[in-house]
């Protein structure tokens, strides 16, 4: 009996000892995959800072062309060449008139004031 007893507390050591080992490498674990989904996230924003950024360069470049540089001056500053003339084309008014349709009554306003008093009061 002292033996089976003795191997039953030896087991339970062990097996505590082993559930303490196994939750003291869950945390590093846990960590780790918090890291890896950081890691991911962080690399999507560097993937479109990236793509902003190339968008960026092109723009610098379109904007050394003198053409896209005259371009853009025409189409947003309205500016002209010497000896062009500018036209602007300015929108009409819209004029919109809301026109009330007269009253049409059957009867005379007191008549109406009675018939709804005697509604409102039986």
């Amino acid at each position: 009996m002292a033996r089976r007893t003795k191997a039953r507390l030896q087991m339970s050591i062990l097996l505590i000892v082993i559930a303490a080992l196994s939750m003291s490498a869950l945390a590093p674990v846990r960590q780790a995959f918090s890291q890896q989904a950081m890691i991911r996230s962080e690399q999507r924003k560097l993937d479109v800072l990236q793509r902003e950024n190339q968008n960026l360069e092109e723009r610098l470049q379109r904007l050394e062309d003198p053409e896209y540089v005259e371009k853009l001056a025409r189409e947003e500053l309205g500016l002209v060449k010497p000896g062009e003339i500018a036209y602007v084309v300015v929108p009409g008014e819209i004029v919109t008139e809301t026109v009330k349709a007269p009253v049409v009554r059957d009867k005379p306003w007191y008549r109406e004031v009675a018939d709804w008093l005697k509604a409102l009061f039986g």
